[in-house]
């Protein structure tokens, strides 16, 4: 069978069933040497195994391959046909669309009911709950301190600032002074938050 009559049998272009068999004449040299000496005038034919082979390369349906399989084996679809090497015979494009279309349209009616039952048993989804910011973080980290220690929630955040100074050199009081805004809005200016975060964890939380 030639790449032309594989197109029409299942209706895709010659350009998609040539790219099937180029991808099993790279692992299979009969065909690759069918395709070194074809030509337009003297196009590749295949036998029936191979044909089946590049049907299978482009995913074509097991139940589809089986039925041309049997329709040649036992030379049936002669007059309703496609001629194929070796005298061999298949049915014509328009019988396998109606197999198809019927085929699918048994499955569709035994999966649909089996779909609408699971979606009735799914737990109804929960939603999506947003990540905690770096600074809501920062002040959790800050405030459960504080409270399972005791201590005065601002003294804590001086602590925090403190160390900031000591380990990058940053002054949040004076700088954020200058710039007249909070000190945690300064901090999420310039984009210090994470180290702030990882400063926090490794004081209060170590």
């Amino acid at each position: 069978m030639t790449i032309k009559e594989i197109s029409i049998l299942i209706d895709k272009t010659e350009r998609t069933v040539r790219r099937w068999v180029s991808i099993l004449a790279d692992k299979t040299s009969p065909i690759k040497d069918k395709m070194s000496v074809s030509s337009p005038n003297n196009p590749a034919d295949f036998t029936l195994d191979e044909t089946i082979d590049i049907l299978r390369a482009g995913k074509i349906s097991e139940g589809i391959i089986s039925l041309l399989r049997e329709n040649a084996e036992n030379k049936k679809g002669v007059q309703n046909g496609l001629l194929l090497s070796q005298n061999e015979y298949v049915m014509k494009k328009s019988e396998t669309k109606e197999i198809v279309k019927d085929t699918v349209s048994e499955i569709m009616k035994g999966i649909i009911p089996l779909i609408m039952e699971q979606a009735k048993k799914a737990p109804a989804a929960l939603p999506m709950v947003p990540e905690k910011s770096p600074s809501a973080e920062i002040n959790q980290i800050v405030r459960t301190y504080a409270q399972n220690h005791e201590l005065d929630y601002s003294n804590v955040w001086k602590t925090l600032y403190r160390e900031l100074y000591y380990h990058f050199q940053i002054d949040v009081y004076k700088r954020a002074k200058n710039r007249g805004m909070s000190k945690m809005d300064y901090i999420r200016e310039e984009g210090i938050e994470k180290e702030l975060l990882a400063l926090a964890k490794k004081i209060f939380q170590e």
